[in-house]
Order: C-alpha cells, then structure tokens, then sequence
C-alpha cells in the first residue's frame, strides 16, 4: 500500500476512541456531510451473516457481471491492500481516487 494512503488511513483510524460505538450516528453525519450519496445508489444486496459472506458475495458478483451489470462492493477485511476492500463498476478502487476522497472525508 502506498505509504500516503497507509499514513491517511491511520489518521483516521485514530479520530475515534477504540470502544465499540454500535450506533450510526458518526456515519450518518458524515454521509449528511457529503451530501447523502447513500440515496442515490442503485439496488442493493446486503450480505449479511456468520459464515460465507465471501463466497456469497463472490459468486452474485460473477453471476451479475456475467449479465452485464455494473456491481459495486464494499469487503471487509481486506487481505493485502485496502483498495481491495473497494470495488466500483466491478474494479478496484484506484488508489488516487481513493486519497482524494478519504482526504476530502477528513476535512
């Protein structure tokens, strides 16, 4: 991971204490700030559950890019870069874009 992207990600890891906060207060403000872009998604699947989250994501991901969908994902944990966590139109994010608008969410 390019240090810059590494360096930013730590900063904003330590912008909130470590307990476990299970509300969705710091979320919901920040997608107010950045003008609601959650409204504006197409469907979405939500994958949610113990165990096969991966596969099943996986799977829906090949099933619908093979239909010509454009898929979006967000996948957490990553295994070697953050980008990875990020998929857009069905690529990963590049890192560029991906500092810019963490250093925009930052301000």
């Amino acid at each position: 991971m390019p240090k810059q992207l590494d360096k930013l990600l730590q900063q904003l890891i330590t912008l909130h204490p470590k307990y476990i906060d299970l509300s969705l207060n710091r979320l919901l403000g920040l997608l107010q700030k950045i003008d609601n872009p959650h409204l504006k998604l197409p469907p979405i699947i939500h994958i949610a559950g113990t165990n096969g989250k991966g596969s099943t994501l996986s799977y829906l991901r090949h099933i619908m890019m093979e239909n010509k969908f454009l898929v979006h994902a967000y996948i957490s944990p990553h295994l070697k870069s953050f980008n990875e966590r990020i998929i857009l139109a069905n690529k990963e994010v590049v890192t560029s874009k991906l500092l810019k608008n963490l250093q925009y969410i930052k301000k």
